[in-house]
């Protein structure tokens, strides 16, 4: 409450590629990963951050893989 470090850890995932695929009309892109990655990450009970970073323009983007994916209507 007082904004005090606590020990702790969060699984980041690193990905990268030459080249991002931006979605067009929003704020997002779009990158591949393999299903059984993902489901995976879906499993674990700490929350994991999924960073692609693009090396050609040397930008990352970040994402919390359960909060997106919860918040997905219809995901199975």
């Amino acid at each position: 409450a007082g904004g005090e470090m606590e020990d702790g850890f969060i699984p980041i995932q690193v990905k990268a590629t030459d080249s991002l695929t931006l979605v067009e009309g929003e704020d997002a892109v779009a990158f591949r990963i393999a299903r059984k990655s993902l489901i995976g990450w879906l499993r674990q009970s700490l929350p994991v951050i999924l960073v692609v970073f693009d090396a050609a323009e040397e930008k990352a983007c970040w994402l919390h893989v359960q909060g997106h994916f919860h918040a997905s209507p219809g995901f199975t």
